[in-house]
């Protein structure tokens, strides 16, 4: 008989099994409650990501992230610019290398050198002043030789167009190291830029998919880390890697518990429409995965899905008013529980069978015979209150979704 009787995964342990274990076997990989489980988690991360977008677009210091990117791929412009400059001003080749090649037409004035080094002259004033003023850099020197040499040319003095053709050729070698070093750090930048948003998304995602007051806090929390990183003048990647893999140990636990909670929604659905295709009236949700349901003809059954999946269910007898003290069941109501037991032996029996069609991993552990003298009694005015009763359940409880 199964007066009372527990339902357990089949790889559980007498002493249950921890959420992210019981969770993931419970079930069938691919079966219909694996599908469900995996539709239920999406259709949560489809309702955050949509308050996610919102929340993102807000921020105010990913904006600011963002507008120092597109200012540093501005300067590499700037950079690309400026060799160009450089390249138009060379000093000419000896004609004997140069095959006659024509001339730029202000290479070929006598005053060429004076155009040349003016040329330099706007071209290093237009490089970032704070190149030109760092203390190790030669855009500092040279533009002092450069100044020099304007100096020298106002007081008619000969310049030497190999001096000239070293101080393009050291501008040109400088910025195009700059360029290189630049277009390194932009590619960091832009690396932890991505990382950066892909992160502030999970942690802006996790904040709406759960509601323990622990994790909110631990999210809010990164999340306000994040920001001052992304506010900050200097962008350390390792304090980065340090806030994800902090959010990658969040995620997995937050994971886990999603898990567990998706696999009981979807098995407390398909429990709730077996049972009612085989004839029982649901009653009421009692909370923490706690149901009664009424079984056809009469006596009810009461059913916990427990925290590490295994349900336990009893039978409860219904009577007109309570028992005395030391006062047992008469004869009628006795043998019409023990025949509802036996019916309901049997029921469980093929609820078994087909959450294990479902996809659950599920058998019998334990059953016993109600103990006569310890038989749960449930005290119901009469016949028509029951009516009433299971009137309100079909009108007020949720429906079981069919699941395919």
């Amino acid at each position: 008989m199964s007066g009372e009787a527990v339902v357990v995964t089949a790889v559980a342990s007498p002493v249950g099994l921890a959420v992210v274990a019981a969770a993931a076997a419970v079930v069938v990989a691919g079966s219909l409650a694996a599908r469900a489980i995996e539709a239920e988690k999406q259709r949560r991360i489809k309702e955050a990501w949509r308050q996610q977008q919102q929340e993102i677009r807000r921020l105010a210091s990913l904006k600011r992230f963002r507008r120092q990117c597109e200012e540093r791929e501005q300067q590499r412009a700037r950079y690309e610019q400026t060799l160009l400059r450089l390249a138009a001003c060379k000093q000419p080749e000896d004609e004997s290398t140069s095959g006659g090649a024509a001339m730029q037409s202000y290479i070929a004035s006598d005053d060429h050198q004076r155009l040349m080094l003016d040329e330099l002259a706007r071209i290093l004033e237009a490089t970032p002043a704070a190149l030109r003023q760092q203390a190790d850099s030669p855009l500092s020197r040279l533009q002092t030789r450069i100044e020099q040499l304007q100096q020298q040319y106002m007081q008619g003095k000969t310049l030497d167009d190999a001096l000239l053709q070293q101080l393009h050729t050291t501008l040109e070698n400088t910025i195009r190291l700059q360029l290189q070093q630049h277009e390194t750090a932009q590619a960091m930048l832009q690396q932890m830029q991505q990382q950066a948003e892909s992160l502030l998304q999970t942690i802006i995602s996790y904040r709406h998919q759960t509601e323990n007051d622990k994790w909110q806090t631990e999210l809010i929390t990164l999340q306000r880390h994040v920001e001052q990183w992304l506010q900050g003048d200097e962008h350390h990647p390792a304090t980065l890697d340090t806030l994800t893999a902090k959010m990658d140990a969040l995620k997995a636990a937050i994971d886990a518990v999603q898990q567990a909670q998706a696999t009981r929604l979807v098995l407390q659905q398909r429990i709730r429409l077996h049972l009612e295709d085989m004839g029982y009236q649901w009653l009421a949700d009692e909370g923490n995965s706690h149901q009664l349901w009424r079984i056809p003809g009469g006596e009810r059954v009461s059913l916990a899905v427990q925290h590490d999946f295994r349900i336990g269910f009893q039978l409860q007898h219904e009577r007109a008013g309570e028992l005395a003290d030391g006062e047992e069941l008469n004869q009628q109501e006795s043998r019409f529980l023990r025949q509802q037991e036996s019916r309901w032996c049997g029921d469980l029996r093929q609820l078994i069978r087909q959450l294990v069609a479902d996809g659950f991993q599920y058998s019998l552990q334990f059953e016993r015979e109600l103990p006569q003298d310890s038989v749960p009694v449930v005290v119901v005015d009469d016949a028509a209150s029951w009516e009433r009763e299971a009137a309100e359940a079909r009108g007020d409880a949720p429906q079981a979704r069919r699941l395919s």
